[in-house]
């Protein structure tokens, strides 16, 4: 087949349709322990053993349902790699004396003393729960401040005030980020009130909620502030704490408190912070008053700044119109960032109405800031609106703008499929043009559904021979466009194969190099950061499926680091694809690729890799119910990964629960379908069981046409039909475009990207 018959085929496809991944660890159990609940844990594994890795497992099973003497003796017996004591009376002394005893400790010797110390507290033993946490090493993680808040409650019961405040003071200094203040300020409170030092308390509730902004101890600090000053007669005076209690006060929708506490303020004269919330509040009671309070304003060079915040607040409170209104008068405003932000809202605003004023400020955003990446966005968009309304020359131009100004940002697939389209429409189409299309498609948007979906079809339609004499033509031309658009071609046809491994190492290493560095350094690299130490040890956690003690330490690191966050992406996308934890892996995966600025494009990144990327989650529950339904594997893995991104607890606002995200009612009517009338979503072979069934139905209703049938599933299939009615004359790829609901339409796209995906990672097993 030459260049021009691929290029042929090209344009008829247009036309027509215009387990765990990776390694596994040996768990010596046969189950994955994030995914089992504890009944089956304790039923599956040996009691009694001298295994200190099933007995940590055995004990948070048995904690899980209450069970605390249960609990507490397996947590004794995973403290010792060798020394095991099953007639262990479950005593403070015996245990404590156990505990004490000198033995090679196990990892998991300080989690389970803790564990032990936390029930023990609960028998209110608190003179041994000081001595049980006395045991535990400081190693600065997230176990050992635990460790010490929970000492500093005993002390507190015991009426050791002080020793508890100094213990908390110190922790607050070892830990100062947002997570840990919040907590160790709070319990600090605590011990100041029982204590009868109720100005100290105070303090330390302030210090809550202006240095923490953690919304759920905000809330309880400002009640228990608000009591504190009413019961106690604690005075609160500075006019900084006076808005913080204020702020505090309207995050939590108490508009009429929080403007109680700016009036003294604003009597005194002009405050901005007071005066701004003063204006938010107005937004949310009553808008009228607000747009007095801001026309008060209007020659003042502030008046932007106030009127942005008088808009988010209609926005935010669901007044788009008002909102739109008041960002409209600003829009011109000198100050950058407020233009930035105002344009940004109106063009979205009036692109997802279909209005024609999208243009108006899309151009404007444009002309003031062309070089920031969401200008090739709207260059996007406006070129969209045009096609929408049949002006394919008008939609031309801005795709074409788009390619030349922003070559490499994501939207730029979208114009180059939909330039590649009209190209075909016409009388004699250059297979020049649409070539060098395809090969800027599968160089600067690999990871596009767009780029996906057409290479993929074409180089399933086209014989394997045919396409490597054409990669071994361009390789012999020199030509590296060519040899990666055929080399891609090769890779979704073959997957991961001896000659993928050839083929790679024969591309231009202009294209490679980064890609051969970033495989190196997921298989290879070390850790770098301060936080290494802390990201190393979570290997104990993820083998024992603790996710808790997980996100625990995971709260200790810095999210705005740069280092920090890429070590935290490399070692939870491989600790997650070891241990099988399939959301965790394929995030911190994606983390990771964005962190370096790699795009995502499976033919040149390991199998390794992309098995974390998309890892064959559930294994053996997709297999059966893909052999049961005829539902293609990679359907089910995509669908799953679009749905929850293999969340098993995932529930939507709207009650979808599990990785498939069923709703109850649904799932009821699929159960009496196939005979399960007791059943629980948030089982991953269940859900997964449920949502084929729904799947096959639907695949079956829109006869195999993947995108109705993935609308469906999103949509409902009554709203699909709808659809299909209203664009009775178009073709699929035109009604994928604009389904009329904006979650349906990024779900197609995701969905089907998924597909291809899971299709080449797979293609070779």
């Amino acid at each position: 087949m030459t260049k021009k018959t691929i290029v042929n085929a090209l344009a008829a496809l247009i036309v027509a349709a215009a387990s765990c991944s990776g390694k596994q660890t040996d768990y010596k159990i046969n189950f994955n322990p994030f995914f089992t609940g504890p009944d089956e844990i304790i039923s599956g594994i040996e009691k009694q053993s001298n295994n200190y890795y099933n007995n940590y497992i055995l004990a948070r099973a048995y904690a899980g349902k209450k069970e605390l003497k249960s609990a507490m003796l397996y947590y004794a017996n995973s403290c010792f790699t060798s020394k095991y004591n099953f007639s262990l009376r479950l005593f403070p002394h015996p245990v404590y004396a156990f505990l004490d005893s000198y033995s090679s400790k196990s990892p998991y010797y300080d989690d389970a003393v803790y564990e032990i110390a936390s029930i023990f507290y609960q028998y209110n033993e608190h003179e041994y729960v000081i001595k049980f946490t006395g045991l535990i090493k400081d190693d600065s993680s997230a176990l050992y401040r635990n460790s010490m808040t929970l000492k500093a409650r005993s002390l507190q019961k015991l009426n050791r005030f002080q020793e508890a405040e100094k213990l908390l003071i110190s922790l607050a200094e070892k830990y100062p980020d947002s997570n840990s203040a919040a907590d160790i300020y709070m319990k600090l409170a605590s011990v100041y009130e029982s204590s009868g030092r109720f100005t100290n308390a105070v303090s330390s509730y302030l210090k809550i909620i202006r240095l923490t902004k953690n919304v759920w101890h905000d809330d309880i600090a400002v009640k228990r502030i608000l009591y504190l000053i009413t019961t106690k007669n604690v005075k609160v005076n500075g006019d900084e704490d006076r808005i913080a209690i204020a702020e505090s006060l309207f995050e939590s929708k108490d508009y009429a408190g929080a403007e109680k506490y700016l009036n003294g303020i604003l009597q005194k004269g002009e405050n901005p912070d007071a005066s701004l919330l003063y204006l938010k509040i107005l937004s949310r009671k009553k808008q009228s008053e607000a747009a007095k309070f801001l026309k008060l304003l209007e020659n003042k060079p502030e008046y932007a700044k106030f009127a942005l915040a008088n808009a988010n607040e209609l926005w935010d409170n669901g007044n788009k119109y008002a909102a739109v209104q008041v960002y409209s008068k600003i829009a011109d405003s000198s100050d950058k960032d407020i233009a930035e932000r105002v344009l940004t809202r109106l063009s979205f605003y009036y692109e997802e109405r279909n209005n024609p004023l999208l243009i108006k400020y899309m151009e404007i955003y444009r002309k003031l800031f062309p070089d920031n990446s969401l200008s090739g966005r709207f260059t996007w968009l406006m070129g969209r609106y045009r096609l929408k309304t049949g002006n394919y020359s008008a939609a031309s131009t801005y795709f074409n703008q788009c390619i030349k100004k922003y070559p490499t940002n994501q939207y730029t697939a979208n114009c180059r499929y939909w330039l590649f389209k009209i190209t075909n429409m016409k009388k004699d189409p250059s297979e020049n043009d649409r070539l060098k299309l395809l090969q800027d498609l599968a160089l600067y948007n690999p990871e596009s559904v767009h780029t996906l979906s057409l290479i993929s079809e074409v180089a399933e339609k086209t014989d394997t021979a045919v396409l490597t004499r054409l990669y071994k033509k361009a390789y012999k031309d020199d030509n590296t466009g060519l040899m990666h658009l055929y080399h891609t071609m090769l890779f979704m046809k073959e997957g991961y194969t001896e000659s993928w491994i050839k083929r790679f190492s024969d591309l231009d290493s202009d294209i490679t190099s980064r890609y051969k560095s970033f495989n190196r350094l997921f298989t290879e690299g070390s850790l770098k950061s301060d936080y290494r130490k802390i990201l190393t040890n979570l290997d104990r956690y993820f083998a024992a499926g603790d996710i808790e003690s997980i996100n625990r330490e995971l709260k200790l690191i810095p999210e705005n680091e740069p280092e920090v966050m890429l070590d935290t992406a490399l070692a939870l996308s491989r600790l997650s694809l070891k241990y099988g934890h399939y959301n965790y892996s394929t995030y911190y995966a994606f983390k990771l690729l964005d962190l370096m600025d790699i795009p995502e494009n499976l033919a040149l990144l390991s199998p390794e890799f992309a098995k974390s990327l998309y890892p064959y989650a559930f294994r053996k529950c997709v297999n059966d119910e893909s052999r049961r339904t005829g539902v293609k594997p990679e359907v089910v893995l995509a669908m799953m990964k679009a749905e929850s991104n293999f969340n098993v607890t995932a529930v939507s606002p709207a009650g979808a629960t599990g990785l498939m995200q069923l709703m109850p009612l649904t799932a009821r009517g699929i159960g009496k379908e196939i005979g399960v009338a007791d059943f629980n979503l948030k089982d991953p072979c269940i859900s997964i069981k449920f949502g084929t069934h729904y799947i096959a139905w639907l695949h079956r209703y829109y006869k195999g046409k993947i995108e109705l049938m993935v609308a469906g599933y999103n949509a409902g299939a009554g709203n699909v039909d709808t659809w299909l009615k209203r664009f009775k004359d178009k073709d699929l790829d035109y009604i994928s475009e604009f389904t009329p609901f904006q979650e349906t339409r990024d779900y197609i796209f995701r969905t089907k990207k998924f597909m291809s995906q899971y299709r080449s990672v797979y293609k070779s097993e």
